[in-house]
């Protein structure tokens, strides 16, 4: 008695969960009628809109048309017309790989001997990012030798043989100097003008009479004209006048070289250490090497700053600092003499330099960034 109640319980269960399953089914059906109908509904909505437009609008086909022969024709030509730029992009692209391998690794473009230098800005240096090109390395190259050769200096075996590294060093070092010096000047906000440029230049000409001379000499000797003279020669040098200026009036370098003059002219005070062995320790003059010692001298010999405090010091007396335009300077008067009624003084001094561009451009230059391509 108890199977067959165990057995209608699990009998209800199955009709229970069958049920359940064909209401599923039964609602899914109906939503796929439904949305049968809808798009029936829509399409015959369609066909109703389009009976009832305009006649000319019923002419038109909405269905795509296939490709006539005309067009199939044009586009066999464009497919074929990209597939020749494809191809020559290829072959462009590794004919500048190859010849890339070539002027990097195996020298080819040193003798600047190849055109394809001057179409492609192919750099041969990197100065702070900034790319030089090889084509003004070969410019500069053919200006020089076409000099040397000019000129008698050397001959044209010379130039390609022993001296040839020599030269492609040092104009490739001259390139990465202008470029520093460029940036620097761009830190500064410097420029030259084309007004200062042409100033320059009607000075040189005042100087000399025959401005034809000057165009046929620039001809000959560096096959320039007058506006790359004044584009190679005199607007760098402009640039460099400006930039020696900004850098003696710059505060900052100017206090550095005071600080280090101070701390000098405590040591000579302390007496620690002799004055001419601290001369040759500190001081940027040529004259360290003899111990600061400047010989014998009388007025009007030393620039005015320096001559008007070392004629006030008596003999063993040491001065304060001293400003020129050089720098600091530490005087120390050895002896005075008077010979026929003139005065003469021996001294000493240590002077601390202020920086100059070429300190500055030196220390620049080891800071900066540099690649170099060829060696």
């Amino acid at each position: 008695m108890r199977i067959n109640k165990e057995k209608k319980i699990l009998a209800d269960e199955f009709m229970k969960d069958l049920k359940k399953g064909f209401d599923r089914w039964r609602r899914k059906f109906l939503r796929s009628v439904e949305e049968i109908q809808k798009k029936v509904k829509l399409e015959e909505i369609a066909k109703r809109g389009l009976e009832k437009m305009p006649p000319i609008f019923k002419k038109l086909n909405f269905q795509p048309k296939e490709k006539s022969p005309k067009f199939k024709r044009i586009r066999k030509i464009f497919k074929g017309f990209f597939i020749i730029i494809f191809i020559i992009t290829i072959i462009t692209v590794g004919g500048l790989i190859v010849f890339s391998v070539g002027v990097y690794g195996y020298g080819w473009g040193k003798n600047c001997s190849n055109r394809i230098m001057e179409i492609f800005p192919y750099p041969i240096a990197i100065v702070n990012y900034r790319w030089l090109k090889f084509s003004d390395y070969c410019d500069d190259f053919r200006t020089l030798t076409n000099f040397y050769e000019k000129e008698g200096l050397f001959s044209g075996k010379e130039i390609q043989g022993t001296l040839k590294d020599t030269i492609q060093n040092d104009i490739l070092e001259k390139m990465i100097g202008d470029e520093i010096a460029f940036g620097v000047a761009r830190k500064y906000g410097l420029k030259v003008t084309l007004q200062e440029i042409e100033e320059e230049f009607q000075k040189i000409m005042e100087k000399s009479e025959d401005k034809e001379q000057i165009e046929n000499n620039l001809k000959n000797l560096y096959n320039w004209d007058l506006a790359q003279f004044k584009e190679e020669v005199l607007k760098p040098l402009l640039l460099q006048r400006k930039l020696r200026k900004k850098i003696i009036e710059d505060e900052n370098f100017a206090l550095e070289a005071k600080n280090k003059a101070e701390e000098v002219l405590e040591m000579v005070r302390l007496g620690e250490k002799e004055f001419s062995e601290l001369a040759e320790e500190y001081s940027k003059d040529r004259s360290a090497s003899q111990g600061g010692d400047l010989g014998w001298f009388t007025q009007s010999t030393m620039i005015p700053e320096f001559e008007k405090v070392a004629f006030s010091l008596e003999p063993g007396e040491v001065s304060d600092l001293v400003e020129s335009l050089d720098g600091y300077h530490i005087i120390k008067v050895e002896e005075i003499k008077n010979v026929g009624g003139v005065k003469k003084i021996r001294a000493r001094h240590i002077l601390i330099k202020k920086k100059d561009l070429d300190t500055y451009f030196k220390e620049e230059k080891a800071r900066a960034r540099i690649w170099r391509f060829i060696r």
